[in-house]
């Protein structure tokens, strides 16, 4: 194959995986536009409370239904403050991959607060997960509470 053969062949990959990932940003601002609740899927957690500084929290996603539950590693964490939930700006890079939970089926999530770039206090927060079913997406949620070590 030529030299600039292959620079075109190139070229038209880069082009298709950036339309790709804008694709997937366009979908999930699409999904915390329009939030739904999917009754499904139930969130199961050993614990909702947290000490100030921990690095990892984890939940469990039970698929309650009888239709496959596709989702990803992508999360959303938002801080309840003022009566407003707030995202936490956090900057952390993550693989787009499809996860699938089966009917009657769990799976597990471990989600990274990363406490060295956002100064968490004590309060309410929650974790946004987003999930596809049927071709439709929705969002679930988990809900805990950081707290100082006394």
């Amino acid at each position: 194959m030529q030299k600039s053969t292959k620079s075109i062949l190139f070229i038209l990959c880069f082009i298709i995986c950036i339309s790709f990932t804008s694709c997937k940003n366009i979908q999930a601002n699409n999904t915390q536009n329009n939030k739904e609740e999917y009754t499904g899927m139930k969130v199961i957690a050993d614990k909702n409370t947290y000490h100030v500084g921990t690095e990892v929290i984890s939940f469990k996603l039970e698929n309650e239904s009888n239709i496959k539950v596709e989702t990803g590693e992508w999360y959303e964490i938002k801080e309840y403050k003022n009566g407003v939930w707030n995202t936490v700006p956090l900057d952390f890079g993550i693989n787009f991959i499809l996860l699938c939970i089966n009917p009657k089926e769990s799976m597990s999530f471990d989600i990274r607060l990363y406490p060295s770039q956002y100064n968490y206090n004590e309060g309410k927060y929650k974790v946004i997960k987003e999930i596809e079913v049927g071709g439709k997406m929705y969002e679930v949620e988990f809900e805990f509470e950081l707290i100082s070590i006394k």
